[in-house]
């Protein structure tokens, strides 16, 4: 099991990644991270939810930036959109040459990098949606 990096964000305790959002019972808006104020009709009537763990790339580039020394470049950041339709940013990491607006990707939690320190990174990504059959 993975640990948690940030309480109520997302878990590993199903034997699956999953995210947790927010959707306003008052206009259906879903969003992540969770919200206690619905931004777009300011209801503060909000409910904890499990959001998709699929969706598409909406966009992405390759970063070659080093923020420590342990960091391994290049690495792919965008936003993937969620089948239930939030748009999120996150880590993708899948051969670079294979990735393109569109690309079906799945949600994965593990180890993202090193602390500077060289301790593991634990944290969530999308990695390629392999079709069965």
């Amino acid at each position: 099991m993975v640990k948690t990096v940030r309480e109520n964000l997302w878990n590993q305790d199903t034997g699956a990644p999953a995210l947790f959002g927010s959707c306003c019972r008052k206009c259906g808006a879903k969003y992540f991270p969770a919200r206690k104020i619905c931004w777009r009709c300011y209801s503060t009537d909000q409910e904890k939810i499990i959001l998709s763990q699929r969706g598409t790339v909406y966009a992405f580039c390759n970063v070659f930036f080093k923020k420590n020394e342990n960091d391994e470049t290049p690495y792919t950041v965008g936003y993937v959109l969620l089948e239930d339709g939030i748009t999120m940013p996150a880590r993708i990491c899948c051969p670079r040459e294979s990735l393109k607006v569109g690309t079906p990707v799945v949600l994965e939690a593990g180890v993202t990098g090193l602390f500077p320190d060289g301790k593991e990174k634990p944290g969530y990504f999308f990695k390629l949606e392999v079709k069965e059959g």
